[in-house]
């Protein structure tokens, strides 16, 4: 994973990468902090499951 987010810094030279997960998925957030991904806030709206 650190290398493709790498190769698109570099090679592809784009500026952001984004990435979502639950919030309730402790061990996705956990992957992306150690990534070096930033949490800018959360998309309430974004995503229902089964009517939540």
């Amino acid at each position: 994973m650190s290398n493709a987010i790498d190769h698109v810094f570099s090679t592809l030279q784009l500026r952001h990468v984004m990435a979502n997960y639950r919030p309730d998925n402790l061990r996705s957030a956990r992957l992306l902090e150690r990534l070096g991904f930033e949490n800018e806030g959360l998309a309430r709206a974004y995503l229902k499951i089964d009517g939540a």
